[in-house]
């Protein structure tokens, strides 16, 4: 695979490539595996209170590691954690079952810095290599294609203040561990709240179609977020909102809010948005767990508004 323009930061195939793509497989095929068995076997597996209760639990843990950890804390560092929260949201991130913190940082930065560009990650309308890609071909691409082709980001260059961060190295060095982790506990908490049954009900729908969901919805947001919902700031990029994955991700739905300003802590920025993640955030920092967190002032938010086509001061 050639690139157009290698740029720094950009590894082209070879034995990082050929690790990603092994890593994909393996994250992205237990949960679907295990979330089709779920499916296939409901009318006999059944869904209890008790299995209600794991999935949600593990679901707002993960969904919580997703959004306050992977992005705004490791990505953006739109604030700063205490080191038992630091542990808590690199343990629920790892729990995404989306590759070693490190790695997704170096691929959001790299998403970031060049927008949709030639080189980008996850762009709908380019590949790494700068092969152009019509639209349904690049709603795929975007989707999870992006996720096996031969380009890697690499986090010496993107991030390298992870590689000294030693909560971040522990999970790197045992990000497997955490990943069989994300699907056992889920099940080992089932048996103990109902026996075999149970655990095995945990087991496929708090721990396998948890992730799976999870999973879907951030990639949708690369994807769709990217060509369909309303475009509220102007950015250098098509990335739009869409409000009902804001209640899936706890906020990160609104990617054209989170393009227009990255490092805010709050991805709501407009009436009627709604940002659990924030509101958590907020919760935290009440027990003196977070500070300094980042958040436009309303001037900020409304210079940047007015330059939408269209946009008023009312």
């Amino acid at each position: 695979m050639a690139s157009k323009r290698p740029i720094p930061g950009l590894i082209l195939g070879g034995a990082p490539a050929l690790e990603k793509r092994v890593y994909n497989i393996i994250l992205l095929g237990l949960p679907f595996v295990g979330s089709v068995v779920a499916l296939v076997f409901a009318p006999s597996l059944g869904f209890t209170p008790a299995t209600a209760v794991v999935f949600l639990l593990f679901y707002g843990w993960t969904a919580l590691g997703g959004t306050l950890g992977l992005h705004r804390y490791f990505s953006h560092r739109s604030f700063k954690a205490s080191r038992p929260v630091a542990i808590l949201l690199a343990m629920g991130a790892t729990f995404t079952m989306q590759g070693p913190i490190a790695r997704w940082v170096a691929d959001h930065r790299r998403h970031h810095w060049l927008e949709e560009h030639e080189d980008a990650p996850h762009s709908p309308y380019t590949t790494a290599g700068g092969q152009q890609l019509s639209r349904l071909i690049g709603l795929i691409h975007a989707y999870f294609k992006w996720m096996f082709d031969g380009s890697v980001s690499d986090p010496e260059h993107f991030c390298p203040e992870l590689l000294r961060d030693r909560v971040v190295m522990h999970f790197q060095r045992h990000f497997w561990l955490y990943a069989l982790l994300s699907l056992a506990l889920p099940g080992t908490l089932g048996w103990m709240l109902g026996g075999r049954q149970e655990a095995m009900r945990c087991l496929l729908w708090a721990g396998c179609g948890r992730v799976f969901l999870i999973q879907q919805a951030t990639f949708t947001v690369n994807s769709l977020g990217h060509s369909f919902g309303p475009q509220e700031f102007t950015t250098r990029d098509s990335s739009r909102n869409l409000w009902p994955f804001s209640i899936l991700l706890l906020g990160d739905g609104y990617h054209n809010n989170h393009h227009a300003f990255p490092r805010s802590a709050r991805i709501a920025l407009l009436p009627g948005e709604i940002d659990p993640g924030h509101a958590a955030l907020r919760f935290l920092e009440r027990l003196g767990l977070v500070s300094d967190i980042l958040v436009p002032t309303p001037e900020a938010i409304l210079e940047r508004r007015l330059r939408h086509p269209g946009a008023t001061s009312e």
